[in-house]
Protein backbone atom coordinates (compact mmCIF):
# COMPACT_ATOMS: atom_id res chain seq x y z
CA UNK A 1 0.00 0.00 0.00
CA UNK A 2 1.42 3.49 -1.41
CA UNK A 3 0.77 6.70 1.09
CA UNK A 4 -0.72 7.74 -1.39
CA UNK A 5 -3.60 5.13 -1.26
CA UNK A 6 -3.67 5.93 2.24
CA UNK A 7 -3.98 9.54 2.30
CA UNK A 8 -7.21 8.86 0.12
CA UNK A 9 -9.18 6.81 2.76
CA UNK A 10 -10.88 8.45 5.62
CA UNK A 11 -10.60 8.02 9.54
CA UNK A 12 -12.53 5.57 9.90
CA UNK A 13 -11.02 3.17 7.42
CA UNK A 14 -7.62 3.96 8.58
CA UNK A 15 -8.75 2.57 11.83
CA UNK A 16 -10.06 -0.23 10.32
CA UNK A 17 -7.52 -1.00 8.31
CA UNK A 18 -4.75 -0.50 10.95
CA UNK A 19 -6.49 -3.40 13.45
CA UNK A 20 -6.23 -5.71 10.11
CA UNK A 21 -2.77 -4.88 9.59
CA UNK A 22 -1.90 -5.25 13.75
CA UNK A 23 -3.34 -8.77 13.14
CA UNK A 24 -1.82 -9.73 9.94
CA UNK A 25 1.37 -8.86 11.82
CA UNK A 26 0.92 -10.92 14.86
CA UNK A 27 -0.70 -13.35 12.95
CA UNK A 28 2.72 -13.77 10.61
CA UNK A 29 5.66 -13.20 13.52
CA UNK A 30 3.61 -16.29 15.05
CA UNK A 31 4.50 -18.08 12.13
CA UNK A 32 7.47 -16.83 11.49
CA UNK A 33 8.55 -18.88 14.98
CA UNK A 34 6.65 -21.80 14.85
CA UNK A 35 6.45 -22.83 10.88
CA UNK A 36 8.40 -21.29 8.42
CA UNK A 37 6.99 -18.67 6.38
CA UNK A 38 7.04 -18.73 2.22
CA UNK A 39 7.61 -15.23 1.83
CA UNK A 40 9.34 -13.44 4.71
CA UNK A 41 9.14 -10.30 3.51
CA UNK A 42 6.11 -10.02 4.39
CA UNK A 43 6.22 -8.59 7.73
CA UNK A 44 8.22 -5.93 6.72
CA UNK A 45 5.87 -4.88 4.44
CA UNK A 46 3.01 -5.34 6.77
CA UNK A 47 4.89 -3.23 9.32
CA UNK A 48 5.78 -0.56 6.83
CA UNK A 49 1.96 -0.50 5.97
CA UNK A 50 0.95 0.20 9.83
CA UNK A 51 3.31 2.81 9.79
CA UNK A 52 2.51 4.38 6.82
CA UNK A 53 -1.67 4.58 8.49
CA UNK A 54 -0.23 5.62 11.84
CA UNK A 55 1.66 8.44 10.34
CA UNK A 56 -1.39 9.44 8.30
CA UNK A 57 -3.75 9.69 11.35
CA UNK A 58 -1.04 11.40 13.35
CA UNK A 59 -1.25 14.04 10.45
CA UNK A 60 -4.73 14.36 10.15
CA UNK A 61 -4.58 14.78 13.98
CA UNK A 62 -2.38 17.21 14.24
CA UNK A 63 -3.93 19.13 11.25
CA UNK A 64 -7.04 19.35 12.87
CA UNK A 65 -6.32 20.54 16.30
CA UNK A 66 -3.09 22.60 15.97
CA UNK A 67 -4.41 25.64 18.18
CA UNK A 68 -5.39 23.26 21.26
CA UNK A 69 -2.14 21.95 21.19
CA UNK A 70 -0.14 25.58 21.37
CA UNK A 71 -2.55 26.01 24.15
CA UNK A 72 -2.44 22.32 25.62
CA UNK A 73 1.54 22.70 25.56
CA UNK A 74 3.46 21.43 29.09
CA UNK A 75 5.00 24.17 30.64
CA UNK A 76 8.95 22.98 31.68
CA UNK A 77 8.95 22.84 35.12
CA UNK A 78 11.96 23.86 36.97
CA UNK A 79 12.23 20.31 39.10
CA UNK A 80 14.55 18.50 37.78
CA UNK A 81 17.62 20.71 38.96
CA UNK A 82 16.37 19.87 42.85
CA UNK A 83 15.81 16.63 41.99
CA UNK A 84 19.48 16.08 40.54
CA UNK A 85 21.13 17.79 43.35
CA UNK A 86 18.97 15.49 45.92
CA UNK A 87 20.34 12.42 44.13
CA UNK A 88 23.51 13.52 44.16
CA UNK A 89 24.23 14.47 47.73
CA UNK A 90 22.56 10.50 48.37
CA UNK A 91 25.79 9.15 46.32
CA UNK A 92 28.15 11.32 47.48
CA UNK A 93 26.47 10.26 50.95
CA UNK A 94 26.70 6.40 50.47
CA UNK A 95 30.20 6.92 48.74
CA UNK A 96 31.50 8.70 51.70
CA UNK A 97 30.15 5.78 54.14
CA UNK A 98 31.39 2.83 51.84
CA UNK A 99 34.59 4.32 51.97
Amino acid sequence: MKFKEVLEKNDAELTAELVEKAKTLATLRTQATIQKLENNSLIGKTRKDVARIKTALKQRQLAAAPAAKAIAAPVAAPVAAPVKAAVKKKVAKTTAAAK
